[in-house]
């Protein structure tokens, strides 16, 4: 214990990426020893060395999730689990080493690392997803869990992946969680753009380097809708990183005609993370029932089926959770919300969509637009996101017309099923709760993918600017992971030196009269109580039954 808290916290985080790059390897390992994949070293013309993080959360989410309908989530389980996982490293046991992996596995995870300077828990962590984690961590899978507090019904992946990290009274790992999705984007960003030739790749990635530099610049300081270093506890951030890849590699795969089942499984398993991660990631289905299209005109429905029944089992699962905990397939859309599990479930619902559009400020059917976009843009965060977000789109545009001579290859399908996924998430999201931070993936594909999707050659105009390529894409992509922490954390380097400590605040509670539960009496927060209430719901834990009833 001495050794650790005396090590800085900036090696702890990159000990920790490494340590879930480790789990993805091993994950990999396995999916290719059960024949699951074959044993490639590339895949969407990247090193499959890439996706190892982000596979390795995708395993402990979804082995959490299966584990929970037998056991609560221990310190003991996980420690099992993660031996088991990091086990399975042995069944193919060279590594190669090489200055890539210097990048990818120690610098950029270092940079990202200072950003735990200024960590600190969000609103929403105290108002249920702690919670949600301590069920479980405390019991197995629990009935009607959504009567005990309504937002546990979007409670997601990024929760049973976090029950895994609770360390003491220190929630820092849970920070770290959302570092390493950040981590891997930025790594496989950087791939596109130094070590591979795909024209598509490389300036898809450039195009989103630049957002990300010009999000420090413009209107009130800069903010322009990149990703950013979210408060412990949201998952954002990492949902608009799997949407952007999931579109991007699809993308990739139809406009080359590449098509393959170690694809297919790469992007079923993607597409179902997005998923759990944000109800919203269901748009993705366009990019993929095209190119389950495009697969099906080389290979049978058995050699398709076979390379996603894992998904399919995974996602059966999933849907069989929501069920037992909220009684919908999907909470809170209540067409899909069932009377006969939970009695009133469409009207809880229904409270919840209309508390949740009017937060947002949704659009209403029947709304002078005009009016509704005023009141829209009147929050002074909105209004600075949607100026330096236009600005960022028209001046990478008009960059890369001034510079480059571009010619187009003529690709309508794909075309319309990129802006139809665009389009329909984007009108979902303003009817229900449009949220800058729901707008975040939208964002990534508008600025990194749209303008190269019918690309063919391109050119420099002034051949004067070929030799100081090189040196700009190094510049802009070091400043853009740079300038990802807040430059304050960079001035207080001292003080990850030591082991931080992120704790929640001390809470005083009281026992509800004659019913279960208890009430916070000095904040609006229940933080990671589990008994803890808003209000009185009038509700029982039927501890026997592992069900909460309606008293």
């Amino acid at each position: 214990m001495c050794i650790i808290i005396f090590l800085m916290t900036y090696l702890i985080f990159i000990a920790f990426y490494n340590f879930i790059f480790l789990i993805g390897r091993g994950a990999i390992c396995f999916f290719t020893y059960a024949k699951l994949i074959e044993n490639k070293n590339k895949i969407f013309n990247l090193e499959i060395t890439y996706l190892y993080p982000l596979i390795g959360l995708f395993v402990i989410g979804n082995l959490t999730l299966l584990l929970h309908f037998f056991t609560a989530i221990t310190t003991f389980t996980s420690i099992c689990m993660f031996t088991i996982l990091i086990s399975f490293n042995l069944l193919k046991m060279n590594i190669n080493f090489n200055n890539k992996l210097l990048i990818t596995n120690l610098c950029v995870p270092m940079v990202l690392s200072f950003s735990t300077n200024s960590a600190s828990l969000h609103f929403d962590a105290g108002l249920y997803h702690l919670q949600f984690q301590n069920w479980l961590r405390s019991y197995k899978i629990i009935e009607n869990l959504v009567l005990a507090n309504k937002r546990h019904g979007y409670s997601s992946i990024f929760d049973y992946i976090s029950s895994n990290f609770w360390w003491n009274d220190n929630f820092l790992f849970l920070h770290f969680i959302n570092l390493v999705f950040i981590s891997s984007f930025l790594s496989i960003l950087i791939y596109f753009l130094f070590f591979q030739e795909n024209l598509f790749l490389k300036l898809s990635s450039l195009t989103l380097f630049i957002y990300a530099f010009l999000d420090n610049f413009g209107y009130q300081g800069g903010r322009n809708g990149f990703i950013y270093i979210e408060s412990i506890g949201k998952q954002d951030t990492a949902f608009a990183i799997v949407y952007f890849l999931i579109i991007v590699f699809t993308t990739y795969s139809i406009k080359y005609n590449n098509y393959d089942l170690d694809n297919l499984f790469i992007i079923g398993t993607l597409s179902l993370f997005s998923i759990q991660l944000r109800l919203f990631g269901i748009f993705t289905v366009f990019m993929f029932v095209l190119y389950i299209y495009k697969l099906a005109q080389i290979f049978s429905v058995f050699e398709i089926l076979k390379s996603t029944y894992l998904q399919i089992f995974i996602g059966v699962l999933w849907l069989i959770k929501n069920i037992v905990t909220t009684g919908c397939i999907f909470f809170p859309i209540t067409i899909t919300c069932f009377e006969q599990r939970i009695p009133n479930i469409k009207s809880l619902s229904r409270k919840e969509n209309s508390s949740l559009a009017e937060y947002y400020k949704a659009y209403k059917q029947g709304d002078n637009l005009i009016m509704w976009s005023k009141d829209f843009l009147n929050d002074s965060i909105n209004l600075q996101i949607f100026i330096n977000f236009l600005f960022s789109f028209i001046f990478i545009r008009i960059l890369f017309k001034l510079f480059f001579k571009i010619s187009r290859k003529k690709n309508t399908l794909l075309l319309l099923t990129v802006f139809s996924t665009i389009f329909f998430n984007s009108l979902t999201l303003f009817l229900t709760g449009p949220g800058n931070r729901f707008l975040i993936g939208i964002f990534l594909v508008l600025i990194g993918i749209t303008y190269f999707i019918t690309l063919n050659k391109i050119e420099f105009r002034i051949k004067f600017f070929i030799p100081f390529s090189n040196f700009f894409k190094i510049f802009i992509s070091t400043m853009s992971i740079i300038l990802i922490p807040l430059y304050t954390n960079y001035l207080d380097l001292g003080k990850g030196l030591k082991l931080i400590i992120i704790e929640i605040e001390k809470v005083n509670y009281t026992k509800i009269d004659n019913f279960w539960g208890t009430n916070s009496t000095n904040t609006s927060l229940c933080w990671d109580r589990i008994d803890c209430l808003y209000g009185n719901p009038k509700i029982f834990f039927n501890e026997e039954k592992l069900r909460i009833e309606r008293k």
